[in-house]
């Protein structure tokens, strides 16, 4: 009757996300966020500084004195010291509302990125305002008393206007440093969409005229159109929490044309050796493909059985490469480049170094094989 109570009592009350996985308490301000934001937080303590005379901020004061707000604290310091005034309006109305809602989420075990996604502009927001507070001090001292006259000179006005906008400017140069790592890092972490592009691209093409005759005889005649052949893919489950979907489960290769269709299941609870028996392909886990591997070896002579080889190893689970790793490769692709653009490189040593490094995303992250697309004939 209420979906959303019925969900709100499943995670709360019931407790049982978290039999999809745990996290510690501290995982969305010791992980999460850190990822998601990048460089961002820096700025968040400069939202604190009282708004820039005059100006924008300054209201209808006319640039006499600093911005009306009824949240300004003035804390005392040395007399050596000017008073230290701090706005709170930014930190109530925008930073303590969205860590009173983390610190909820963080009482649940199960923990996901997505979770939090509300939290993420409001928390860029705040590290706008302090941008935006900081700038604003370096261009408090172009007028005097009145708004009349200069009261610094121009080459010192340039140098405080540069240091106040120099955290900012340095955060945002850092988020778009690490852009690239991220980006490639993204790009592998779906082994499973990558092994059904795979399936599509790399293996379905040779079908017809290499390995059609040895996967027809299982769906011969049992197809959607009664004179069809089919070819059966089983997805396993790692395989389907990364990046397979409905929208991944097309024939574009002309298959319909030739008179075959592919059958995708994601049947659970299917031991190896039957999913062997029913399916053509299977995409599977690297421990499941090397099992089924091994009982292949271990079939005694003259048992019957379908033969299982593993027809291509999907890479996934990326890390990040050594900055001397990701400079060495970065050099090595610049070197490519340019010998490519000034012709002194043949087409084989292209075709080498394109096999070695198969994109971009190689020079900035590792991977190692977490999937298999396993034949079974």
């Amino acid at each position: 009757m209420w979906p959303e109570g019925m969900v709100l009592f499943f995670n709360t009350v019931e407790n049982k996300s978290r039999e999809w996985g745990t996290h510690p308490w501290h995982w969305y301000a010791s992980s999460a966020l850190p990822r998601a934001l990048l460089a961002s937080p820096l700025l968040w303590p400069f939202c604190l500084l009282p708004p820039r005379r005059g100006g924008r901020e300054g209201g209808r004061a006319g640039g006499k004195g600093r911005a009306k707000s009824g949240m300004i604290l003035t804390l005392p310091l040395p007399r050596s010291l000017p008073l230290l005034e701090l706005d709170l309006e930014p930190f109530l109305l925008l930073f303590l509302p969205i860590a009173a809602y983390l610190s909820l989420y963080s009482l649940l075990p199960h923990k996901e990125l997505r979770f939090i996604f509300p939290a993420l502009p409001v928390l860029n927001l705040c590290a706008a305002v302090g941008w935006a507070r900081l700038s604003g001090r370096g261009e408090e001292g172009r007028k005097g008393k009145g708004g009349k006259g200069k009261s610094l000179s121009m080459s010192s006005l340039s140098v405080r206007f540069c240091c106040a906008c120099l955290p900012g400017w340095g955060v945002m140069l850092l988020s778009l440093f690490t852009l690239p790592l991220f980006l490639a890092a993204s790009r592998k972490n779906y082994p499973g969409g990558e092994g059904l592009r795979t399936f599509h691209v790399e293996i379905v093409p040779p079908l017809f005229s290499t390995f059609l005759p040895l996967v027809t005889p299982t769906g011969k005649g049992g197809g959607r159109d009664g004179g069809r052949d089919q070819v059966k893919l089983h997805i396993g489950v790692l395989a389907a929490q990364t990046g397979v979907s409905r929208f991944g489960e097309v024939w574009r290769e002309g298959g319909r044309e030739r008179g075959v269709d592919v059958v995708y299941d994601k049947e659970e609870g299917l031991s190896l050796l039957e999913r062997m028996r029913r399916y053509d392909f299977l995409l599977l886990e690297k421990e499941e493909a090397e099992e089924a591997i091994r009982k292949r070896e271990e079939r005694n002579e003259g048992e019957k059985g379908k033969e299982c080889a593993v027809m291509k190893w999907v890479e996934g689970l990326p890390c990040a490469r050594r900055p001397k790793e990701i400079l060495w490769n970065l050099r090595k692709e610049l070197m490519e480049v340019a010998a490519r653009l000034k012709g002194k490189s043949d087409r084989s040593s292209s075709s080498s170094s394109r096999s070695k490094t198969e994109g971009w995303e190689n020079i900035f992250v590792k991977t190692e094989p977490v999937l298999a697309l396993v034949i079974c004939h």
